[in-house]
């Protein structure tokens, strides 16, 4: 489990400059993220388990752009 949670961060490190667009929610951004998963094969139920209690946290797109 320690693996898979290893490899969508990485994946989700390569993948960064879909979360900081503006025009696209975060939904849609899930939905892309799945296809690249899925595209990578990583199963669809392991995506699934891993990614169903993720939510959008404003507040870590505010304070990751004022960093120092």
């Amino acid at each position: 489990m320690k693996k898979i949670k290893y490899l969508f961060l990485v994946i989700l490190l390569l993948n960064t400059s879909s979360v900081s667009g503006n025009t696209d929610t975060f939904e849609d951004w899930l939905k892309s993220f799945k296809r690249l998963a899925l595209q990578k094969n990583i199963s669809e139920d392991t995506f699934n388990k891993t990614m169903s209690n993720v939510k959008f946290l404003p507040d870590v797109i505010k304070y990751d752009r004022y960093q120092p």
